[in-house]
């Protein structure tokens, strides 16, 4: 990667961590996350939403820094690891326990890297353009949950 191109990444940092703290329901504006983003005091906003926008800023740069790596479990076991290591000490490793996902039946079978490394290699065979093997990856990668919590969010990196 040229350093122009990650330049222009970085600049992008807070538009991409605002965009994903809405997906997320984080309880301030535009202007509050800006300013959270840049280490200042908001009044009014819970310190889990803060963390929250802490930890998007954290993944963000990592997955800018490191954005040349190949896609593999390791560099998305990391990128989970930033996004949530303000909450739970169980991230950045595989899932060795149970997971239900609440409003359904649905119970993902247990997480393996074979089973990380097949999604990958099914999208990279199947399809052509980088967006539909982002998503086929990013839905996949969400539906297995192979990390404890923050799985949807951590399958983004694929894209």
């Amino acid at each position: 990667m040229t350093n122009r191109m990650h330049d222009a990444m970085c600049e992008n940092i807070e538009e991409l961590v605002i965009g994903a703290a809405i997906v997320e329901g984080i309880t301030c504006d535009v202007d509050d996350a800006s300013n959270i983003i840049r280490g200042k005091h908001v009044d009014g906003i819970c310190q889990h939403d803060i963390d929250v926008i802490g930890g998007l800023v954290d993944a963000y740069r990592w997955m800018f820094e490191n954005f040349d790596k190949p896609v593999s479990f390791d560099v998305v076991a990391r990128y989970n690891w930033c996004v949530e290591h303000r909450f739970d000490d169980r991230v950045g490793k595989l899932r060795a326990e149970p997971v239900y996902i609440s409003g359904c039946e649905y119970e993902p079978p247990m997480s393996t890297i074979d089973a990380f490394d097949d999604i990958i290699s099914t999208a990279y065979g199947a399809y052509e353009f980088s967006d539909d093997r982002a998503i086929f990856a990013l839905l996949h990668c969400a539906k297995r949950q192979f990390f404890c919590d923050w799985n949807k969010r951590t399958a983004q990196v694929i894209e």
